[in-house]
């Protein structure tokens, strides 16, 4: 199994459809938040498997504030952060991921990369597909393969910061 993870598009679709291209195939593309209509608008032109979770500024009411799901024996929690106020402080994130059991927690919001271990839980932020704030942008790939996991991050070069191409 292989799982896309993007945050934060904010309307690129165009960094989207270079995502696409270069990882397919792929089982899903899992949308962290903040431009998720946009995975929307291109499943509609490619053809992919697409689920998320709802950000702050996304439209209200499409997708859940949080979802966990099982991959592998591993129970992810997937967030995009701004309700848990991943800006200032992570222990809110682990209180809710060992709510959930979850092991791994995926959450965007910040725009910034962010790997690290917290009382137990592993907490995972691709960073922002469009990054105007650090101009690096990014995205997870999980693969799931004979219950091994690997979590690898991928930088997105030559990008053209805040257009649509």
């Amino acid at each position: 199994m292989k799982v896309v993870i993007v945050s934060d598009s904010h309307g690129n679709i165009g960094v989207l459809k270079r995502i696409v291209k270069q990882e397919e195939p792929f089982d899903l593309l899992f949308h962290l938040g903040d431009g998720i209509e946009d995975s929307l608008r291109l499943r509609r032109l490619v053809g992919f498997n697409v689920d998320g979770v709802e950000g702050n500024n996304d439209l209200k009411g499409q997708f859940p504030t949080s979802l966990v799901l099982k991959i592998g024996k591993r129970r992810c929690l997937f967030t995009h952060g701004h309700l848990f106020d991943v800006g200032h402080d992570l222990s809110i994130l682990v209180g809710q991921a060992r709510i959930e059991k979850a092991a791994l927690v995926f959450f965007g919001h910040t725009h910034r990369f962010h790997d690290s271990i917290l009382k137990g839980v592993r907490l995972l932020n691709p960073g922002s597909v469009c990054n105007y704030f650090t101009k690096e942008a990014g995205y997870l790939v999980l693969v799931m393969e004979k219950n091994n996991l690997s979590i690898e991050r991928r930088l997105i070069k030559d990008i053209n910061f805040g257009k649509n191409t």
